[in-house]
């Protein structure tokens, strides 16, 4: 057989793009190219920007995640697979065809090594050389490398190790829901990424896990704070403490609202969304959590390894593998960070930047293994790491050889076939052969970090530890509230519970068991909060008696609602709560934007007491308010409960109480559906459309109530 091989480019165009800014994808294999594309595409807008570059302007660069499609073959292939891999790609070639060469075991091992190699060039000379581009201009380098579903042949943490600061993506979902599908994106997809970002972060040692974050698709402009904030709770649970919202675009025309958009993608987080003139409070939260889970270093027990191979990152469903440990930490790590940065501490596989993991995991199914691996996990052992998984009976590559293979196996596991011999020692460590990793973690004494197998609750964690510390992030992922019993791995300390809504902390009740503090944690419907351990315990255990709250005085009724209207006019109406889509007038009934109600409050001489809070209760709301008392913004209410503390505005007699109510333009774009309107709203979808359609139900917008006026005094 006579078989003549060649390469062509792909055809691949970047997209989207500006017809100026558009052509043919840039070869990401080779270094050399990918240079030439940075100068030719980004050095013109450096030199443009002269000084305002670096700390005094453009900062860093940022690549989303790859969307050009798959590439495996560069000019330089055959050189740089030699020099990798140690043998001539020459005489394997036709097995890039489909024919066997010498044999199927060989053959496959060939493409082992292919794929591999692929893998090498996509992170080092695409993603390193973007890195060494960045710094040269003094840069740094955000990166979605390679983003979610495997969509190249790439190691997703050694892509992301080249980063300055590796990039998952979450998305934007409904209550209790599932992220939205895009293309083939699997909806278990995200949180890999997520999990995927987070390790690379940790064994790499860089501070921040970075995220394209809340990211949607249709119906846009149709979200709140309060419907966003679960779904970032998540994902801070799952590591991220930089969130990068996905995506702000450009609003320059006051008359066009809604107004741009990234097609039919993004949160439309910006200026023209009707509660944007209330967001502070909410990017308040956002950045008081991120900051904390900025502090200090990572804890976590168990580290997985996922693999030596190509493509290769954090398994989707992890197959025979918990999605979730639950009560411990855990983490992922790749044949590069393990070859070059992980050593033995105390027992506990370390990394440079300070997270260290008490078991190494190996994939259930990862009986193959070179050589150069198994050694290193040799070393590892005798120095005193705890390995739990399969025994490797042979090498994937043809540059490794499966009989030495089979021998270092011998001396981790032992001679025995797993069945009558589960564990072995070998130098300072041992090898488990079970594929329980919860139960070896019992036989080792390892308690759990965070227990919450009392509680009704659906409760997830990030644990970080301080100088003089610990920090726990914990975040309710159900619609049901209570006082959960968690037990955390921290003795001699009280918590305390810091709200990073207001700031503000707060003691919490506890117990001495064990070596560990059991609390009692109070958390709400889809509520969370950081339960931090820096202070003495005086005693055993603490019981606080829990807040005395007084109703003072209902304002269901008596306000006057001004909604403002496009010819200027207002419409003024003496109403009760309830939504103001129950109008019968047209232009309040589909109204989007901000309302105010006012009326007057007559303020009671008994209402103070001692260590008494006077708190405004609005009961239900549609979406975000804001209150003031006399003239004076008293607080922002964007989540339940929907209450705001207005002691220090309030005054003996009568007071001046107004409320503005922003709802989202959901409402008005289904009234520009109606028949005969005057179309009002304007957006950039075009034929896409928003996927409201004229009989999409109307969302409940206003003071719906009851409102209370309320006290609560502190124990």
């Amino acid at each position: 057989i006579i078989l003549r091989a060649g390469w062509s480019l792909t055809g691949e165009i970047n997209h989207p793009a500006t017809p100026e800014g558009t052509g043919l994808e840039v070869d990401k294999l080779d270094a050399t190219h990918v240079r030439a594309h940075l100068d030719g595409y980004i050095s013109p807008v450096i030199r443009q920007l002269q000084g305002l570059v670096g700390e005094r302007g453009l900062r860093y660069l940022l690549t989303d995640s790859w969307e050009a499609g798959v590439e495996n073959w560069t000019e330089t292939m055959p050189a740089e697979f030699q020099r990798r891999r140690g043998y001539d790609i020459g005489r394997m070639l036709p097995v890039l065809a489909g024919y066997v060469v010498d044999s199927a075991e060989k053959s496959d091992a060939f493409l082992w090594d292919f794929r591999r190699t692929l893998g090498d060039l996509v992170a080092e000379n695409h993603y390193g050389t973007i890195t060494r581009f960045a710094k040269e201009h003094k840069l740094g380098y955000y990166g979605e490398a390679t983003g979610a579903s495997w969509p190249t042949v790439a190691d997703g943490m050694q892509a992301k190790s080249y980063t300055d600061i590796p990039m998952g993506e979450f998305w934007a979902m409904p209550f209790g829901g599932k992220p939205m599908s895009y293309h083939n994106v699997r909806t278990d997809e995200f949180p890999a990424d997520i999990i995927e970002t987070r390790s690379t972060a940790h064994v790499y040692g860089k501070p921040l896990v970075a995220a394209e974050s809340l990211t949607s698709s249709l119906p846009l402009w149709t979200s709140t704070p309060w419907k966003l904030k679960w779904v970032a709770d998540k994902y801070m649970a799952m590591g991220v403490n930089r969130l990068v919202i996905h995506t702000s675009a450009h609003q320059p025309s006051d008359t066009h609202k809604p107004g741009l958009t990234l097609a039919n993608f993004g949160q439309t987080f910006t200026r023209h969304e009707t509660w944007g003139e209330m967001a502070r409070p909410w990017v308040d939260y956002l950045s008081r959590s991120s900051y904390i889970l900025q502090q200090g270093t990572p804890v976590a027990d168990v580290l997985y390894f996922y693999g030596e191979g190509a493509p290769v990152g954090v398994p989707f469903d992890r197959e025979g593998e918990p999605a979730d440990l639950r009560q411990f930490g855990f983490d992922y790590v790749n044949a590069d960070a393990l070859f070059r940065l992980a050593s033995v501490e105390d027992g506990r596989v370390a990394f440079p930047g300070g997270v260290s993991y008490r078991l190494l995991v190996l994939p259930k199914k990862g009986t193959h293994m070179t050589l150069p691996m198994i050694s290193r996990l040799r070393d590892l052992v005798a120095a005193g790491a705890v390995l739990v998984g399969p025994k490797p009976t042979s090498s994937p590559s043809l540059s490794s050889d499966s009989a030495a293979v089979r021998s270092v196996a011998d001396q981790l596991w032992g001679r025995a076939d797993g069945r009558s011999v589960t564990v072995n020692s070998f130098g300072k460590g041992r090898v488990y052969w079970r594929d329980d990793v919860t139960g070896v973690l019992a036989e080792e004494k390892v308690l759990p970090d965070f227990d919450a197998a009392a509680s009704d609750l659906d409760l997830h964690f990030a644990h970080r530890r301080l100088a003089d510390g610990d920090v726990y992030f914990v975040t309710n992922q159900s619609d049901a509230a209570g006082t959960a019993p968690v037990r955390f791995r921290v003795l001699g300390k009280q918590p305390e519970l810091w709200d990073a809504a207001d700031g503000g902390s707060r003691p919490l009740s506890y117990r001495t068991v064990g070596d560990q503090t059991e609390v009692q944690l109070p958390l709400g419907a889809y509520e969370s909060g950081f339960v931090i351990f820096r202070k003495p315990a005086t005693a055993p255990s603490r019981e606080l008696a829990a807040p005395v709250e007084r109703s003072l005085q209902t304002l269901d009724d008596g306000w006057s609602l001004s909604v403002p209207t496009v010819a200027g006019k207002p419409i003024v109406t003496r109403t009760a709560v309830g939504s103001w889509t129950e109008s019968e007038n047209p232009e309040q009934r589909y109204f989007s934007g901000v309302a105010t109600y006012t009326r007057k409050l007559r303020a009671g001489s008994k209402w103070r007491e001692p260590g008494s809070r006077i708190l405004l209760d609005l009961g239900k709301i549609g979406d975000v308010a804001e209150v003031r008392v006399n003239g004076v913004l008293a607080g922002t209410a964007w989540k339940p409960p929907y209450r705001v503390d207005i002691t220090d505005a309030l005054r003996s007699g009568d007071n001046k109480i107004e409320v503005k109510v922003a709802n989202t333009w959901q409402n008005r774009l289904v009234g520009d559906l109606q028949p005969g309107v005057t179309k009002q709203t304007w957006t950039a979808l075009g034929a896409l459309g928003n996927s409201i359609k004229v009989s999409t139900p109307l969302t409940p917008s206003g003071l719906i109530g009851p409102v209370r006026v309320i006290a609560v005094t502190a124990p």
